[in-house]
């Protein structure tokens, strides 16, 4: 529906809305793991917003941030922090708690993955920006317990990684399995056994997500054979 949305705003010359039909093309193609066309189309649409609105309108942060999701999907998280950057403290500040919120986390994320401090400051920040129990709230607590891993901080992981993990609940998603993982690899210094046994139930959910909705299962793959 995206594609036919996005073909018929063109054959009109209704650009604008030919961008916003790209950016939900994008959101669907991450959905289903085809990284490489949804970070084309991704960038497309944050190229026309600037173009349009120039690069501070609303449109064009979300479009950004949008954007930035997909290259976090992909784990390209340096070009996501790339992405990010034109979004300074000022934006920040003006933008809707929510918004401001999924930036920070974004950014936490990327941080925290490249092993910069940043990411333990932004996923905080985030955490107070965003509501509790939503997915954006789950992965602030798994980049802010990774962050805490990589400070030796062990049991202050250990609480996030149960934060973000209990969010999750019974879902049976890639980002599920990612926080179930981010648990394993901080009870690794604490209790191996669990980490064993929550490793292989990282693995488990990773086997029954359709491959093309799949994500890195190294974590996992790694926490369980430290465990044994």
């Amino acid at each position: 529906l995206a594609r036919k949305a996005r073909a018929y705003f063109e054959q009109k010359k209704q650009w604008a809305r030919r961008l916003d039909a790209t950016g939900l093309l994008a959101h669907a193609l991450t959905v289903e793991g085809k990284f490489e066309e949804a970070a084309a189309l991704g960038q497309e649409s944050v190229d026309g917003r600037v173009a349009l609105l120039g690069p501070t309108h609303p449109a064009s942060v979300r479009a950004r941030i949008f954007f930035a999701q997909t290259l976090i999907a992909a784990h390209r998280d340096a070009d996501a922090l790339a992405a990010l950057a034109l979004l300074d403290e000022t934006q920040l500040v003006q933008m809707p708690a929510a918004s401001a919120g999924a930036a920070l986390c974004l950014r936490s994320v990327a941080h925290t993955r490249l092993g910069a401090p940043e990411g333990k400051e932004e996923a905080q920040r985030c955490l107070a920006l965003t509501p509790g129990g939503t997915e954006e709230a789950a992965l602030a607590h798994d980049a802010l317990g990774a962050a805490w891993r990589l400070l030796r901080e062990d049991r202050k992981a250990l609480g996030e990684n149960e934060a973000a993990v209990s969010i999750f609940s019974q879902a049976r998603s890639p980002a599920a399995g990612q926080a179930i993982a981010g648990l394993a690899l901080t009870q690794l210094q604490l209790d191996p056994k669990a980490a064993r046994a929550t490793a292989f139930r990282a693995l488990k959910l990773f086997d029954s997500v359709p491959p093309e909705h799949a994500i890195d299962p190294c974590p996992a793959l790694w926490a369980a054979a430290e465990a044994a």
